[in-house]
């Protein structure tokens, strides 16, 4: 996945983040929490290790995906 990121490094805060993958049943959105450019090289990250890319979703629950699945990450 390749990000792009536009901001102040030093006014990163957790925003909400709407994340978009595909399942069987079609593409799927989760409302998670995060700062933009740590949640892409998280994604980043598990798709080199070939591990699964792990989140905080918008209620305080663990989120665990394949990064392969990943469709799209954007600000909400």
């Amino acid at each position: 996945m390749v990000s792009s990121y536009k901001g102040a490094e030093n006014n990163e805060q957790p925003k909400r983040l709407l994340l978009t993958f595909d399942t069987s049943e079609g593409l799927q959105r989760v409302p998670i929490i995060g700062v933009f450019r740590t949640e892409t090289a998280l994604i980043d990250q598990a798709l080199r290790k070939g591990t699964l890319y792990r989140a905080t979703g918008n209620l305080g629950d663990m989120i665990a995906i394949a990064p392969k699945q990943i469709v799209s990450i954007v600000e909400d």
